[in-house]
């Protein structure tokens, strides 16, 4: 829930609202006025450092509100142009006009919605924006602005001064635009204007609203020594003058307050009685309490002169409890509109803090940079990649060739005496294709041969040994067996030869038993050869060969 802390002052005092935003909804939190000492910004400043500790303000984001007397307004008409064209030319038409302003300084505007008068045509009828700075002339017509400007070096002044107050700014708005926020949605259809009377001390705005926005802008102010009654009246005599005004003024800002600014009608401002037909102004509202202010004896004048005015609460307005309204709600009228127009659906009218600029053209040179370094950080970062990749490979080698010759060096004992081959680790792989080439399984070897072989009551083997081939340069031959260990009677070893020559894929050579020095229950050794064959070739099975040729041994 984010909190905003709105400012104001004028000669005499200060003014904060303290609010959060959630959604639509404001809460207060805060809402007062503050002496103030002096009118340069150093005694503002002071002021607002020492109000800001008093209440314990916390850090949250301030939105300054600048009056008529502290801003330079100057209002433009432009013929039919594109939006992002109009920053250009409202700095343009300013620096002609004025004499003070600098090249430096902010320029921010707002456009003005259409005048009332008859009826809008077709073009003027559409869906109404919640915010004044999104309000657009039909096509075609005439853009009228209201553009403000600040000194730049005072800007700056004044945003690192309240940075050093722990409350940084983020917007610096007109009073009057901030002022019309509230009442907005009274004016959204396309037959009803309103003329808006805003009191703030001495300072009067009459901001005329129409179609959702702000059509005109007049602001005067009341002399101090001036008292009530005499107040009331010259509001009464300006807010008939500017329903009468015809002709735009001459000279609007030639003196600050000597004459009211901006163009205000172009045609007089009628009333319409019936409500519907929509030929000017329909109603006067004054911001107030509604209790003995100058707000209720303004509104009982204009009664007495036939015109319709009403007070109404800003407050409860944008739907604030009425525990939470001040004594005098006009003066925080402004206030209440700066914080309303930081809700997420809306942008500020006029913001001096960051104003409406025109697009920038597209850096080419910059993007061309931005993808050439781009390109050179994805190459190096490809190029680090193989290089570690290169580097793993080659560790994973070099492990490789060292397991390598462990190995050698295990099968030959004397590294003098080791195979040079084995150092090679392709001539290990190519021997093991070779074996694989033969077709030899130990496993399926061994099982036809346990299906044979005699009890263990009848013969023990103490030791296998395990030959690949080819044997005897007989490629027919894929290994052979030889088993050595004790047998109870030599016609077991018979036996046992007679049982694999029945197969297809062993021949056995004729055992020769010795006796046993030891005794016992196996009183003879022997060592027997059994050959396998080559299991893929059924024309080379061993039982269809002699044992001279299969084995390429003489038998004796």
């Amino acid at each position: 829930m984010p909190y905003y802390l709105a400012v104001d002052r004028d000669e005499n005092e200060i003014r904060f609202l303290l609010g959060s935003l959630k959604k639509d909804r404001l809460t207060v939190l805060q809402c007062g006025s503050a002496p103030l000492d002096g009118e340069e910004d150093a005694d503002f400043i002071k002021a607002f450092r020492e109000t800001a500790k008093e209440r314990r303000f916390p850090p949250c984001r301030t939105l300054l509100v600048l009056g008529r007397w502290q801003l330079e307004l100057f209002p433009l008409s432009f013929p039919p142009v594109p939006d992002h064209e109009l920053p250009e030319m409202a700095r343009n038409q300013i620096m002609r006009e004025s004499g003070t302003f600098s090249e430096v300084d902010p320029v921010d505007y707002f456009p003005l919605g259409p005048l009332p008068g008859p009826s809008p045509g077709p073009s003027q009828t559409g869906p109404v924006s919640k915010t004044p700075a999104s309000n657009k002339p039909a096509e075609g017509e005439t853009i009228r602005v209201v553009a403000a400007t600040l000194p730049a070096v005072r800007r700056q002044k004044m945003v690192a001064a309240f940075r050093g107050t722990g409350h940084p700014l983020a917007l610096i708005t007109y009073r009057g635009v901030a002022a019309a926020e509230p009442s907005l949605p009274l004016a959204t259809g396309p037959n009803e204007n309103v003329l808006l009377v805003s009191l703030v001390g001495k300072e009067v705005e009459l901001i005329t609203l129409g179609h959702g926005s702000v059509t005109a802008l007049r602001a005067f102010k009341i002399p101090e020594t001036a008292e009530e009654t005499e107040t009331v009246r010259r509001i009464v005599a300006e807010i008939t003058r500017t329903l009468a005004a015809a002709q735009p003024l001459a000279q609007p800002f030639a003196q600050p307050f000597a004459q009211p600014f901006a163009q205000p009608f172009a045609q007089p401002l009628e009333f319409d009685d019936a409500g519907g037909a929509g030929q000017g102004v329909s109603n006067i509202l004054i911001y107030g309490s509604g209790r003995e202010s100058e707000a209720a004896l303004l509104e009982k004048e204009l009664g007495k002169q036939e015109l319709p005015a009403s007070v109404v609460d800003p407050f409860t307005l944008a739907g604030i409890d009425a525990r939470d309204v001040p004594e005098h709600p006009e003066r925080f009228a402004p206030l209440l509109g700066a914080i309303l127009s930081m809700r997420p659906e809306c942008r500020p009218a006029l913001d001096l803090l960051a104003p409406k600029e025109k697009p920038k053209p597209p850096n080419v040179a910059r993007w061309i940079v931005l993808a050439t370094l781009l390109f050179l950080i994805l190459g190096f970062a490809v190029y680090q990649w193989n290089v570690s990749v290169l580097d793993t490979m080659t560790r994973e080698a070099d492990s490789l060739e060292k397991q390598v010759g462990e190995l050698a060096l295990t099968i030959n004992g004397d590294p003098a005496k080791r195979t040079p081959g084995l150092r090679n680790p392709y001539f290990i792989l190519e021997e093991t294709r070779k074996w694989d080439g033969m077709g030899a399984n130990w496993l399926d070897e061994l099982r036809d041969i346990s299906i044979v072989f005699p009890e263990a009551d009848d013969l023990v083997v103490t030791r296998i040994t395990f030959h690949s081939g080819p044997i005897n340069d007989n490629a027919n031959i894929t290994g052979a067996i030889q088993l050595s260990g004790m047998v109870r009677d030599p016609s077991v070893l018979r036996l046992m030869q007679l049982k694999l020559e029945q197969g297809r894929y062993h021949r056995m050579l004729p055992p020769t038993p010795t006796r046993n020095p030891a005794g016992g229950g196996y009183p003879w050794l022997f060592t027997a050869t059994i050959y396998c064959a080559r299991r893929s070739d059924p024309a080379t099975y061993l039982n269809a060969l002699p044992v001279e040729q299969a084995t390429g041994r003489t038998v004796e």
